[in-house]
């Protein structure tokens, strides 16, 4: 099995986006997009019995962040060891139940928030082209699904 470090899949994101010739306010945008993700994805609590899906969940927290940081011009430590996960990633259920909740106590504006965030990653899919970011959009498709 591979490693994904969160600093090398962050840096191609910057290295594609590098290439765009985007102004200062563009990339600003693109990361308060990241760090919107970011917050969604923190609303997710995985079961604590699912332990290889919830370090997946951080690390792709983590991921956001750094991308975020890395767009923001932020120092990033990439010497950590907690910034590596074994790929492939494990399947997110699509069944929730015993699984995941989203802890967010207004489901309302929680899933207002996921939709929003699905149609950034539509928009930001042409900068994302590593497997962990389409792992990241079935995620967000799971769990919108589950507001019905």
């Amino acid at each position: 099995m591979a490693l994904l470090c969160t600093f090398v899949v962050a840096q191609s994101v910057l290295d594609v986006l590098s290439q765009q010739n985007l102004d200062p306010d563009q990339l600003d945008r693109l990361a308060d997009q990241f760090e919107c993700i970011r917050e969604v994805q923190k609303q997710v609590r995985i079961a604590d019995a699912e332990g290889a899906l919830s370090q997946a969940m951080e690390w792709m927290r983590h991921l956001l962040f750094t991308v975020r940081a890395l767009l923001s011009g932020w120092h990033v430590d990439d010497s950590s060891p907690r910034l590596l996960i074994e790929d492939p990633l494990p399947q997110f259920p699509r069944i929730h139940k015993g699984v995941w909740t989203v802890m967010h106590p207004n489901q309302e504006k929680f899933f207002a928030e996921v939709r929003y965030c699905l149609a950034n990653l539509v928009q930001l899919q042409q900068f994302l082209e590593d497997p962990v970011w389409h792992w990241l959009d079935e995620v967000m498709q799971t769990v919108s699904a589950a507001e019905n």
